[in-house]
Formats: C-alpha cells, structure tokens, sequence
C-alpha cells in the first residue's frame, strides 16, 4: 500500500506543477497585452454611402445586361441545327385495324342491327328512367309546398288535395296525410 501511497502523491505534485504552469502563463501573457487603443469614430455621410452603393448597383446592371446582350448575339448568330429522326414504324406497316385515324373495319350486317336494337333499348331505358325521376321530383316539391299529388302512370295529374292538420290553421302542415 505504501508504494501505491507515494504514486499517489507523486502524480499529485505533478499535476499541481502542471497547473502552476498554465497559472502563470495565463497571467504572463495578460500582463505582456497592451490595451488596444479605442479607434475613433468618425461620422458617417449617409448619402455619400448611398450613392456609392447607388452607383456600384447601376454600373453591376449594366454590366449585366451587356453580358446578356452579347452571349444573345452570340446564340442568335449561330446556323439552326434541325435535326429529324426517321420514324422508326411506318404507318403503312401498321395493321388497318390498328389505325385510329382511318374507318374502322366495317361489322357484319347482323352486328350492325345489333348494335342498333341494343341502343334504342339503351335509350328507351334511360327516357324511362328521366321520367320516373322527373315524377318524384314533382310530387316531392308538391309535398314541400303543401299538396299531395297523384300521378297516373303516364305521369298526368289525377288528384290534388292541400295537406292540413285536424286543427285547419292555415300555416300548419300536416307532412303524412292519410290517403
């Protein structure tokens, strides 16, 4: 333990003497400055400031636009180059089918009247349709203006009654009337 103890010490003494030197170099050095001497402030000409930046940002611009001028001269001066590629597929190599810009390959006669049949029951189901719609709408808006209406099947009136409460004010609605 002895020996352990002495280390100890040693390194202690050692580390005191290294922090000794900082110490004293720190405040060698501090006392070795000379104070820096206070420049003075002098006043400052705002306009002349102003100016100055005035005319550094014009002559920049017209530098610019100089720069500009000449490198526009330059590419306008220059031959055009056009260069076209060969298309690579021919249009007389594709299939007539394929072409979206010529007839489409004539159908079959029954196909035609296919096609026919098919859109007249298209649109006769779609009239149907518009119609039904159109019906609800009416006896909807009917409702909400106060009457109930009936609709035969081909979409005539058939009866209009005022829709009321028991009470007969004439600003109360009755919204399920008894048919």
């Amino acid at each position: 333990m002895t020996v352990l103890k002495k280390i100890s010490e040693y390194l202690n003494l050692v580390i005191f003497a290294v922090l000794v030197v900082y110490a004293g170099i720190y405040f060698f050095e501090l006392k070795s400055r000379k104070p820096t001497a206070v420049v003075e402030s002098r006043t400052v000409d705002v306009d002349q400031v102003v100016n100055k930046f005035i005319k550094q940002t014009s002559a920049q611009a017209l530098r610019d636009e100089m720069a500009y001028k000449r490198a526009l001269q330059t590419q306008l001066n220059k031959p055009l180059e056009i260069k076209r590629d060969e298309p690579k597929i021919r249009p007389e190599d594709i299939p007539r089918e394929q072409q979206i810009w010529k007839d489409k390959v004539s159908a079959t006669p029954a196909e035609s009247i296919q096609s026919e049949l098919y859109q007249q029951q298209l649109d006769q189901h779609l009239e149907e349709m518009d119609k039904a719609e159109y019906a609800r709408q009416f006896i909807e808006n009917a409702r909400n203006s106060g009457f109930h209406v009936v609709l035969s099947p081909d979409n005539k009136v058939i009866s209009v009654t005022p829709i009321r409460k028991p009470s007969q004010n004439e600003d109360s609605v009755d919204l399920f009337p008894a048919d």
